[in-house]
């Protein structure tokens, strides 16, 4: 129910079968593919890009192009690297480290986020069309944050309720958006 500390899964297998997705697009007549640039793939420990990771998105940003399609590329959607939030240890008792900033609470969250953006935008600047920071960052944050059923799995509570502290996270959150924005070149 969203709380797994483990890996995604495979899903509709995408990562591997991108070029088969892309020609099936293609083939129902539409011109655009919209798909996310995975920050905890690309970005697997704070501060190191695994270089074949950006080599894969690269052969992903060839194929939709070579299929004719305008590519819609998101940059956070749903997912953080497991160094921003170590579902294994929700409660940060030991306060951020290298390996688990804490979530988004944290303000240097969003400026890794925007370090991932910047990097982002230096690689593919030139095949995208149109970019999104974040994919409902609404969602994200009432699911994550306030509802439970997304990572981390944190409940808040009602604005009637004063029995608990609504979460932090809301003083930072709104930045990563903003911050991954700015390093995007205008198109």
């Amino acid at each position: 129910e969203g709380k797994s500390a483990g890996p995604a899964g495979a899903a509709a297998s995408s990562y591997e079968l991108f070029d088969t997705d892309h020609r099936l697009v293609e083939d129902m007549g539409l011109d655009a593919y919209r798909f996310s640039i995975d920050w905890s793939r690309v970005m697997p420990r704070k501060g190191v890009f695994d270089e074949s990771e950006i080599a894969h998105y690269h052969a992903v940003m060839d194929s939709v192009r070579a299929h004719g399609l305008v590519p819609y590329v998101t940059l956070h959607h749903f997912t953080n690297p497991i160094w921003v939030y170590d579902l294994t240890h929700l409660d940060c008792a030991g306060g951020p480290t290298d390996t688990n900033l804490c979530g988004w609470s944290n303000p240097e969250v969003p400026a890794q986020f925007a370090t991932f953006c910047a990097r982002m935008a230096t690689e593919f600047g030139g095949d995208v069309d149109w970019w999104a920071t974040f994919n409902e960052p609404n969602v994200y944050f009432l699911s994550g944050y306030t509802g439970g059923s997304f990572p981390p799995g944190l409940f808040a509570p009602l604005p009637n309720d004063i029995s608990r502290p609504f979460p932090k996270v809301p003083d930072q959150y709104p930045s990563g958006p903003g911050q991954g924005y700015h390093p995007i070149p205008a198109q």
